[in-house]
């Protein structure tokens, strides 16, 4: 995937922190990003960055457990992103092409950010900061 950005975009970028994180929050996210590097899909950064996107942690009951999620917020990207532009297909269309189907296929996208190949020259505008440092 390439990651377009809009002309003067060096001009729009502000300094981004890590927003404040509990001891639990700080822990399971340390865990995450421990199991993310180990795996590969996440590096340091050992070179300066232009942009970096803070991250957070979501909580919500499962089964009556508690399930957290980090949650990235891409604001800072988007806001200098050159937008994709393509039509989305109505949702008449679709419900209509699937109304005498038998067999349907649910697929689990919670791992969905991590699936996105980015170009090596772009690794650098999908940084994001927690109080850990830059990864």
């Amino acid at each position: 995937m390439q990651i377009d950005l809009v002309d003067g975009w060096q001009n729009q970028v502000k300094a981004a922190k890590a927003y404040p994180t509990g001891g639990k929050d700080r822990e399971f996210i340390n865990q995450k990003l421990d199991t993310l590097t180990a795996n590969g899909k996440l590096v340091f950064l050992d070179e300066p960055t232009p942009i970096v996107c803070p991250a957070f942690m979501v909580w919500k009951k499962v089964n009556r457990v508690d399930k957290g999620r980090i949650v990235v917020d891409l604001r800072p990207l988007n806001k200098i992103t050159v937008p994709n532009v393509y039509p989305l297909a109505n949702q008449d269309d679709i419900i209509s092409s699937i109304q005498d189907k038998k067999i349907f296929t649910m697929l689990d996208t919670s791992g969905f950010f991590y699936q996105l190949p980015i170009i090596s020259e772009h690794y650098n505008r999908m940084v994001i900061i927690t109080d850990r440092g830059l990864k």
